[in-house]
């Protein structure tokens, strides 16, 4: 992730990274992003052109089905030409994404740790993830976590 944070210009893109798994709760995500596309009659698609890239492995046949479902709700939802879905490409490709990318956003409760997570942060991105496991009691740390340490 060296250089990641400083190379290029970043575009209004919303990135997730995480295996297609039920557990990931990318459902929230889209219906998440459909509620920011609303807001201030939708000024965040019209003016800024927002888009959601959710990018992941599927492990099997579950995993794409869950995938074939979610891009069912994006549909639904009114999204599908805001949102995309990158499955199961190479390292290099993720890495391109975390550079363009302005937000992370992770929504697994009770992660046990979040490698994608530290990604995002890594390559200097705003991010965004629930306040439960690994994210909340090992990757961030708040202003006030830190104690008189003189």
């Amino acid at each position: 992730l060296k250089d990641l944070s400083s190379t290029t210009e970043r575009e209004n893109m919303i990135i997730s990274i995480g295996q297609f798994r039920p557990e990931k709760d990318h459902a929230l995500q889209l219906q998440s992003f459909a509620k920011l596309l609303e807001l201030n009659d939708g000024v965040m698609k019209k003016v800024f052109g927002v888009k959601l890239v959710l990018i992941g492995s599927c492990r099997g046949e579950d995993d794409q089905e869950r995938v074939d479902q979610l891009q069912t709700l994006a549909r639904e939802l009114g999204v599908q030409d805001d949102v995309e879905f990158v499955l199961n490409q190479p390292y290099p490709v993720l890495k391109d994404y975390l550079r363009r990318a302005s937000v992370g956003i992770h929504t697994m409760w009770n992660e046990h740790f979040g490698i994608g997570v530290v990604e995002m942060m890594a390559a200097g991105l705003v991010t965004v993830a629930h306040d439960s496991g690994g994210p909340k009691s090992d990757i961030i740390l708040r202003p006030w976590d830190f104690k008189d340490v003189s």
